[in-house]
């Protein structure tokens, strides 16, 4: 495809989910223009991985890198006719840390990563998808189930506010992806409060961030709902529109959620089937700068 400056990580531990991830990638990476690196993490192996029978008791660091390698030249085989520059890095460390690092190196633009997976080795799951989604700098798209999400596409984006400064860099990512992918967006706030100056808060920021996107020439629509359980309202109405994806904040946002990175999101993240692309927001000291879009 030549010279691009979007770049797609998928870590890859040869579950059927992570396989999925990669399948959703590669339609990614066709829209937008962008090369994928394709990362194994080498941590520990046991009986129950996804290769350790083409391992076999010689689980030395040679062999499990053959094996690998090999995975990757059919991966690459697979898809060679899809018009992408594939780039594929086998590494050894905690899984997370090296996901993260490898995404600062190759100047990401997203990561794709599956939160669930085979046992044993393949750790790219759970508290590792978590830990990642926090902590990288670029867009995260977390895909949890082996259903084909390649028919979503960005089309019916679900986008949660709260009443944080951080909500604005979340919006504006929403607009840019929409833009790029013709998509509509779907704006929901959850209160948890009955609290008449927080509802009207809420109310009028509905009415301005829904204004801000049309005037994008982005079809967009706004709800404000009660209950109990933010990330149940979120997934159930993500249902009731047939969203495709949700965007959420990936550390402490205000208003509606107080630890949307250790309660809400996680819950989104992990109940969620369709994909979750997380932002992380910028530091306080400069809220200027934002997480490129897809």
């Amino acid at each position: 495809m030549g010279t691009t400056n979007k770049h797609i990580l998928v870590p890859i531990d040869f579950s059927e989910v992570s396989l999925n991830v990669l399948r959703h990638s590669v339609y990614t990476a066709k829209i937008i223009g962008a090369k994928i690196t394709m990362l194994h993490v080498i941590e520990t192996y046991s009986s129950n991985s996804s290769i350790s029978k083409e391992i076999g008791e010689n689980n030395n660091q040679d062999a499990i890198k053959r094996v690998v390698q090999e995975k990757f030249d059919e991966l690459v085989e697979k898809y060679k006719n899809e018009g992408i520059d594939f780039n594929i890095i086998i590494s050894e460390g905690k899984i997370y840390k090296k996901i993260t690092d490898v995404a600062e190196e190759i100047d990401a633009t997203g990561i794709f990563m599956a939160t669930s997976g085979a046992s044993g080795f393949e750790k790219i799951v759970g508290t590792n998808a978590l830990k990642v989604a926090k902590s990288a700098k670029c867009l995260v798209t977390t895909i949890r189930g082996t259903e084909d999400v390649t028919k979503y596409g960005y089309k019916n984006i679900l986008l949660p506010l709260d009443l944080s400064k951080e909500t604005r860099e979340k919006v504006k990512v929403a607009i840019e992806t929409a833009q790029q992918f013709g998509s509509k967006i779907r704006i929901i706030s959850v209160t948890t409060s009955k609290d008449e100056f927080i509802v009207n808060k809420l109310r009028a920021q509905l009415k301005q961030v829904t204004g801000l996107v049309t005037e994008q020439g982005i079809n967009a629509t706004s709800k404000l709902v009660e209950g109990a359980n933010i990330a149940k309202a979120v997934l159930e109405y993500a249902h009731e529109i047939e969203a495709d994806s949700i965007f959420i904040m990936t550390q402490q946002e205000l208003g509606w959620v107080d630890q949307i990175i250790g309660s809400a999101a996680q819950q989104i993240m992990n109940h969620s089937e369709i994909p979750i692309i997380s932002i992380r927001p910028a530091d306080r000291k400069d809220l200027t700068s934002f997480v490129k879009p897809y």
